[in-house]
């Protein structure tokens, strides 16, 4: 299992959405801890890293 730790500028972007918005998204991100490529997962082109897609 890994670790996320979230930088004090995600934390501040993730503290302003609203519960509606935010909670599927710290769903997503705490899977990752258990699974760091899900189905669906893509490379980002330009730069290091990888992206999933949450809700619609």
């Amino acid at each position: 299992m890994y670790k996320i730790d979230f930088s004090k500028k995600a934390q501040k972007k993730l503290d302003k959405l609203s519960d509606v918005t935010a909670d599927p998204i710290l769903f997503a991100i705490g899977s990752l801890s258990r699974n760091p490529r899900p189905k669906g997962y893509k490379k980002l082109k330009g730069r290091k890293g990888y992206r999933i897609r949450v809700g619609d």
